[in-house]
């Protein structure tokens, strides 16, 4: 089996990753193996192997090309919790969770909690750690 993935210009370093290791990583996470092509100024994603193999590495592609993402609303004054001391608080937690954490303040004292990872599990589980800040169970 092989499918071709479009895959933007900014987004093929990400794939490949530094010294490949990203590519080299789907490759051997998912058995199949992985090439990008560059045809006429567009940029595929080209996978083949058996059917398991290529359904698997296509998240894990599909992930990289379009990571999952969550949008929170929340009130400015939650989301500075969320942020703390000089962004202490929210780059632990893009640590912990190999998640991008972006607070988009927007006007009226709300603003965007916005949520990315490479991986469903990550963005779950930094989504729950999020929420347990923006949400405080009284």
């Amino acid at each position: 089996v092989e499918i071709s993935i479009d895959c933007p210009q900014q987004k093929v370093g990400a794939v490949i990753g530094k010294g490949g290791s990203t590519i080299k990583s789907i490759r051997v996470e998912s058995g199949a193996e992985i090439r990008v092509d560059t045809e006429g100024g567009k940029h595929h994603v080209v996978i083949y192997g058996t059917e398991n193999q290529v359904d698997m590495a296509e998240d894990l592609v599909n992930n990289i090309v379009s990571p999952p993402k969550t949008i929170i609303k929340a009130q400015w004054q939650q989301a500075r919790k969320l942020i703390g001391p000089g962004g202490a608080t929210i780059k632990a937690l893009q640590k912990r969770h190999h998640a991008h954490i972006h607070v988009d303040k927007k006007g009226g004292g709300t603003c965007n909690v916005v949520i990315t990872a490479d991986r469903p599990a990550n963005l779950a589980k930094a989504e729950e750690a999020v929420r347990a800040i923006l949400e405080p169970l009284f």
